[in-house]
């Protein structure tokens, strides 16, 4: 199993009330789908379920410019993405994963996730995070899921897609997150899980994580 730190980039009134309430503030993929003027956040995919292969396919249509029948076979087609309403609903909370599995060479972090927030918050036992999230969940009986985003070419990328995967263009968020389904619906969606100052720290500011290191001591 992969052992990861996770953490959490944003505002600093909504940093405090995520340490000391334990406050998780979630969305619906339906409004980062449809957001606009923030390229950070938005993604048009979040709610589609399925990219079709256009191979085989053909469009055919009359050009009343040349007075002639256009046709256009799959090398002019892209991928198509579709998605039913299953995905729409459902409250996503992100954070950024930090994968212990790639020491002792851990990649940067990018400079682009300082535009979440001005500071962070280090989670630093993501199991005990975990079963907190999970209690309170069990506790008001709504669904959860969670684990890494994995990042996919949208112009290669054949099948399914799940809430956990994601354009190769965000690919730079190192996105882990927790997807949560309420019953009813809610937009947004929060979840407090009490205090979790014991089981995080704050870094001093979000800057700051472009020089975090990670070292193992020796026995």
């Amino acid at each position: 199993m992969k052992k990861f730190f996770v953490l959490k980039i944003g505002a600093k009134d909504a940093l405090t009330s995520f340490r000391k309430k334990g406050h998780l503030y979630a969305n619906t993929l339906s409004y980062f789908s449809k957001l606009e003027n923030d390229p950070d956040r938005s993604d048009s995919f979040e709610t589609k379920d399925m990219f079709h292969d256009p191979k085989g396919w053909r469009i055919t249509y009359p050009s009343s410019k040349t007075n002639s029948i256009v046709t256009l076979d799959d090398s002019n087609i892209e991928t198509m993405a579709t998605g039913t309403l299953r995905y729409d609903l459902l409250n996503v909370y992100c954070m950024y994963a930090i994968s212990l599995d790639d020491f002792p060479v851990i990649p940067p972090i990018d400079k682009r996730v300082l535009g979440f927030g001005g500071h962070c918050v280090l989670v630093l036992n993501l199991a005990t995070f975990i079963d907190r999230i999970k209690r309170s969940c069990q506790e008001h009986n709504i669904a959860c899921r969670y684990g890494v985003v994995k990042y996919f070419c949208t112009k290669t990328y054949r099948g399914n897609r799940t809430p956990f995967q994601k354009p190769d263009n965000f690919a730079y968020q190192s996105e882990y997150r927790f997807v949560f389904a309420p019953s009813p619906p809610k937009n947004p969606f929060e979840l407090f899980i009490g205090d979790i100052s014991d089981i995080t720290t704050q870094v001093s500011s979000s800057a700051d994580l472009l020089n975090i290191t990670f070292a193992q001591e020796e026995h």
